[in-house]
């Protein structure tokens, strides 16, 4: 079994103790102990981790040797560790990267340590000058290092404009003049300056306010310009979205006929307007017709309700064309007179749509007798008992309520069971003629 692939016993009881078996596992055959870990275990799982604890105790280990060397000496380049087995590992991967890190913080402490060495040389030297310069500071004449220190103290607090520096007299006129226009245009530091310098001060700040002023004045002047050229322009862009709205609203939906009558137009027009925009054309005489004889304040076509204002314009404009006609305004204020009217009206419509489906139900009847899937017998009967007296008793109602309009239905009714020119009904055993007989005999 030890063959090149296979581990050794030395490994295998390291993979067990890794795993975790007791000492009787561990002191099995090498073969049958292979089999233990190889069936409950992953073998590749455990050499990883023992790899890996190797490396952390090797890590613990080189860190250890690397704290025990002194400054000047060197860091050795190869370790050997002992672990719980005995077993020494060389150096790998891991351990060379804890070393190269380890190098790399001791770098860094060093350059760190060097950096406070050097400001605190720094910070001591700067307080040995700020002492020596502290008696000469008060005198007026002053060496070139202190007049220079001087200097860009007192140009650091201008540009900031937070101090209130004195300028000494030993400066020049030119140093005042750029702190003064510095200064001036901020107007928040408060300088005291000498007799030698001031006329140039007040010069510079007299012709900074003078160009300022005309500045101001020119973009102003142009700002003017330019906001009043804008709000022409606005307003008339407004006012032409406005009137391109107004004309879209104002939208006329007439092709120039009658929609009641589907007539041309005549010299007096009512348009309506609807509350979506378009406006609508009708006949005025034929408007107030309609609106009277149906008792219906309805638009005809979009079936939008008519206001009392609408009716009242609608009266102006039949009395100025001078057309005897009912008034309409006085008909929408009136609506009660119309309720009976329309209680009789759907009771005509409830009437005749029972005459309806009694009529379609003997159309029925003789299709049916004509494709042979009814008995002439039983259809006539049918006929004659169910039908036909329900169809009288229906009719009696509704020309007891309007003759005329029952007339008019019946013509309606005998049109439907002849049928159309190019299809008429199918006339088998005289049904079809039997059927408007009866018709004929309830019309007159």
């Amino acid at each position: 079994m030890d063959t090149r692939s296979s581990p050794s016993r030395e490994k295998l009881i390291r993979l067990g103790k890794e795993a975790g078996l007791s000492t009787e596992q561990m002191s099995l055959p090498k073969q049958e102990l292979y089999k233990l870990l190889n069936g409950s275990y992953n073998i590749d799982r455990l050499e990883r981790r023992l790899l890996r604890n190797s490396s952390e105790s090797v890590s613990e280990s080189y860190q250890s040797l690397l704290l025990q060397t002194g400054p000047g000496e060197d860091v050795p380049e190869q370790v050997s560790v002992v672990t719980d087995d005995n077993k020494s590992f060389n150096d790998s991967g891991s351990l060379r990267r804890s070393r190269r890190l380890l190098r790399k913080r001791s770098r860094q402490s060093d350059d760190e340590n060097v950096k406070i060495g050097i400001n605190k040389r720094s910070t001591r030297q700067r307080q040995g000058t700020s002492s020596s310069s502290l008696p000469y500071s008060s005198l007026p004449s002053s060496s070139s290092s202190s007049g220079n220190v001087n200097d860009n103290k007192s140009t650091r607090r201008s540009t900031k404009g937070k101090g209130k520096g004195k300028i000494n007299p030993s400066s020049s006129g030119s140093k005042n003049e750029n702190k003064s226009t510095r200064r001036s245009p901020k107007g928040k530091n408060k300088a005291s300056v000498n007799s030698s310098s001031s006329g140039h001060i007040n010069e510079t700040k007299s012709t900074t306010r003078s160009t300022k002023g005309k500045s101001k004045a020119k973009v102003n002047s142009s700002s003017l310009g330019n906001k009043n050229e804008s709000k022409s322009t606005r307003r008339s862009t407004k006012a032409k979205n406005t009137a391109f709205k107004v004309e879209k609203k104002n939208e006329i939906f007439s092709d120039g006929m009658d929609p009641i009558t589907r007539e041309p137009l005549g010299k007096h027009v009512f348009t309506f307007k609807r509350p979506y925009g378009k406006e609508a054309q009708f006949d005025a005489g034929t408007l107030v017709d309609y609106i009277l004889a149906s008792g219906d304040f309805l638009e005809p076509e979009s079936r939008i309700p008519f206001s009392p204002n609408d009716m009242k314009r609608l009266d102006n404009l039949v009395r100025k064309a001078g057309l005897n006609k009912g008034s309409v305004y006085e008909a929408i204020r009136d609506k009660e007179r119309y309720t009976e009217r329309k209680v009789s009206q759907d009771a005509l419509l409830a009437l005749e749509r029972c005459i309806g489906e009694v009529v379609s139900e003997m159309l029925s009847i003789i299709d049916a007798v004509c494709d042979l899937t009814a008995d002439p017998e039983t259809a006539e009967t049918q006929l004659l008992l169910n039908v036909f007296p329900v169809f009288a008793h229906y009719f009696t109602l509704l020309r007891g309520m309007d003759s005329e309009y029952a007339t008019k239905c019946v013509k309606q009714y005998i049109s439907f069971i002849v049928g159309p020119p190019n299809r008429p009904t199918r006339n088998r055993l005289g049904f079809r003629d039997s059927v408007l007989h009866f018709l004929h005999q309830m019309t007159f």
